[in-house]
C-alpha cells in the first residue's frame, strides 16, 4: 500500500514573511498561515496557526505575490522537524514544505 504526504490548506498569511538563505545560497521563505479551525466541543470558531516553509526558486517566485494579510491557498507536505536548544532542551513542530 502505497503512503502519501499531501496537503492543501487556506488560510491568511500572518506576521510579516522572513527571508533566509542556505549556505549554498538557496532561498527560504517562512511565514505563519492562520486557519479557521472549528471546535465542535464549544460550538465557537478559532484560529490556529501553521508554519510555511517555501524552499528554493519557489520561494523566489512567490515572494512577492505573499503578503501579510492576505488569503492564499498552499499546497505541500506535512513535515515534523526536531531540534535542541543551547540550553540542552528539546524541541519540535510540525511546518507545512509548500510545493
Amino acid at each position: 500500500m502505497a503512503a502519501y504526504n499531501f496537503v492543501i490548506l487556506s488560510g491568511m498569511v500572518k506576521n510579516p514573511l522572513r527571508r533566509e538563505y542556505r549556505p549554498n545560497g538557496e532561498s527560504i521563505l517562512l511565514f505563519p498561515l492562520e486557519l479557521n479551525d472549528f471546535d465542535e466541543k464549544r460550538n465557537k470558531l478559532e484560529k490556529a496557526r501553521i508554519n510555511i516553509v517555501v524552499i528554493g526558486e519557489l520561494a523566489d517566485l512567490k515572494s512577492e505575490l505573499i503578503q501579510e494579510n492576505k488569503h492564499i491557498l498552499v499546497k505541500g507536505r506535512l513535515h515534523h522537524r526536531r531540534w535542541q536548544t543551547p540550553t540542552g532542551k528539546n524541541r519540535s513542530c510540525f511546518e507545512i514544505i509548500a510545493t
